[in-house]
């Protein structure tokens, strides 16, 4: 069973705004504050409007204990 996934919070929700207006955004909010989840919501809708793959910079030991995490806990539909 999935479990439904809750909404964002208000400035999750300002993120993915921006990500909707401009497909690139240097994203300088502090560690906590939930910006993966804002990035995997956006890259969600661009790719249910058809768009392609996108590329993640990250430190190779945090790519799938935080990303692949992530991805599965909020956009369970979703391949990494």
């Amino acid at each position: 069973e999935v479990s439904a996934v809750p909404p964002l919070f208000p400035h999750q929700e300002v993120t993915v705004q921006k990500l909707r207006e401009s497909p690139i955004l240097f994203d300088l909010s502090e560690p906590g504050t939930g910006k993966t989840r804002a990035h995997l919501q956006a890259f969600w809708e661009r790719r249910q409007n058809g768009d392609g793959p996108a590329l993640v910079l990250a430190p190779k030991s945090i790519l799938k204990s935080s990303w692949g995490k992530d991805v599965e806990r909020w956009t369970p539909g979703m391949t990494y």
